[in-house]
C-alpha cells in the first residue's frame, strides 16, 4: 500500500512512467534479496500496479543530404576518422572505443569486433563507489563479428595511424601502448562521454537536427536497406541477436522504400 501510494503521488506530480518503473526495479532487487534472507515475507514490488511505459518506436537517422553536411562538418575534427568509421560500419560507441589496430585487416578491408569500452561503477566492501573505464566483451554473442570497411575509410585509418605514431614518439616516456585506435595522447582509452559531446557540438554548429550518437548506427542500417542489402545480411553486419530489432529499424526508417514497393505492385494492375 505504501509503495502504491508513493508511485501514484509521483505520477500525479508529473514523474514519467519510465522513471517510476526504474525506481520499482531498483527496489525490487533490494526486496528480493531481503526475501531470500527471510527479512520479509514477500516482495511487495510484485504487488503494485505500475504505469505503462510507452516506448517511442522512432529511429532518427541522417538523410543523404544531412549525411553530406555532417561529413563536411567533421573535416579536421579530432574525431573525424572515428565518426566516419561509426557511420561506415554501424558499430556501437563502446565497440568503436574498444577497437585496436590488430582488429583491422588492411589487406581485406575488414574490422573485427570483439570487445567494448564501458564506464562502470564499482563498489568496494565498505560501500565506497568508484567509476572506472573498463574493457569488456561486446553486448551479445552476435556482436562479435567481422564487418567490411569502405576503402575511403581504410585510407583515412592509415592516415590516422601515421599521426598516432608521431604522437607516440612525442610522448614515448609516458605513452601506454595498448594498441587502441582511438585514445588520448597517452594511449589511454577515451571516456565514453567525450565523443558524443563533441558529436552534439558538431550538429549544433552545422545546423543539423539534434540526434544521438547511436543514430549513426541506424543511419548505417538505413543506407544498407536503401541499396537493397537483404535483411539477414544487415542483421549480421549490425550484430543483432534478434532479427526483430533489424526489422524495427527497417519498418520505421524506410517510408520511401515502402512507397516504391507499393508502386511496383501498382504497376501489376496497369494493363
Amino acid at each position: 500500500k505504501d509503495l502504491q501510494s508513493y508511485y501514484n503521488t509521483l505520477s500525479s506530480n508529473g514523474i514519467s512512467a519510465n522513471v517510476i518503473n526504474t525506481i520499482n526495479g531498483f527496489l525490487y532487487t533490494c526486496l528480493e534479496s531481503a526475501l531470500k534472507q527471510n527479512y520479509i515475507p514477500k516482495n511487495y514490488c510484485k504487488l503494485v500496479i505500475l504505469p505503462k511505459v510507452i516506448k517511442e518506436d522512432k529511429f532518427t537517422v541522417f538523410t543523404l543530404e544531412e549525411q553530406d553536411i555532417f561529413l563536411n562538418a567533421i573535416q579536421g575534427n579530432k574525431y573525424e576518422v572515428a565518426f566516419k568509421l561509426a557511420l561506415g560500419t554501424g558499430i556501437r560507441l563502446g565497440e568503436l572505443l574498444g577497437l585496436k589496430w590488430s582488429d583491422i585487416d588492411f589487406k581485406n578491408n575488414t574490422v573485427s569486433i570483439s570487445r567494448a569500452i564501458k564506464r562502470v561503477t564499482l563498489i568496494d566492501d565498505n560501500g565506497k563507489r568508484s567509476s572506472q573505464i573498463l574493457e569488456q566483451l561486446p553486448k551479445t554473442k552476435t556482436s562479435i563479428r567481422e564487418i567490411p570497411i569502405p576503402s575511403t575509410i581504410i585510407e583515412a585509418l592509415k592516415q590516422h595511424q601515421d599521426k598516432q605514431l608521431l604522437i607516440k614518439k612525442e610522448n614515448k616516456d609516458l605513452y601506454n601502448d595498448n594498441d587502441y585506435i582511438f585514445c588520448d595522447k597517452l594511449g589511454n582509452p577515451l571516456d565514453p562521454k567525450r565523443m558524443p559531446r563533441n558529436f552534439k557540438s558538431i550538429l549544433k554548429k552545422a545546423g543539423l537536427k539534434d540526434i544521438k550518437f547511436h543514430s549513426l548506427r541506424h543511419t548505417y542500417a538505413t543506407r544498407l536497406f536503401e541499396v537493397g542489402v537483404p535483411i539477414k545480411t544487415v542483421q549480421a553486419l549490425m550484430g543483432h541477436s534478434d532479427i526483430t530489432t533489424t526489422m524495427n529499424i527497417y519498418t520505421h526508417v524506410m517510408p520511401e522504400q515502402k512507397a516504391k514497393a507499393v508502386e511496383k505492385i501498382d504497376n501489376l494492375f496497369k494493363i
